[in-house]
């Protein structure tokens, strides 16, 4: 079982409220479904950068062993055409 809690947000501008309530509807949500999936993602953002900068650093570390490899099939390659 899943347990919930309600907030309450006082003091919304009218104009933020108008932009929640349109984009919740373009994405065929109630305001509040819309607002929760944002509360949701706000909580996960550490998590969410910490995994992009894990893999930015394995890509930076790919791209230097391709550039390697890629040294020294040119020099193979050199050698076998003389």
């Amino acid at each position: 079982m899943k347990i919930c809690t309600d907030i309450l947000v006082r003091d919304v501008p009218e104009n933020t409220d108008l932009i929640l309530k349109s984009k919740a509807k373009k994405s065929n949500l109630s305001r509040n479904e819309y607002i929760v999936n944002l509360l949701n993602t706000h909580v996960m953002i550490d998590e969410i950068e910490q995994v992009k900068n894990s893999y930015e650093e394995i890509l930076k570390h790919t791209l230097v062993a391709l550039n390697k490899n890629t040294e020294v099939m040119q020099q193979i390659i050199e050698t076998i055409e003389g």
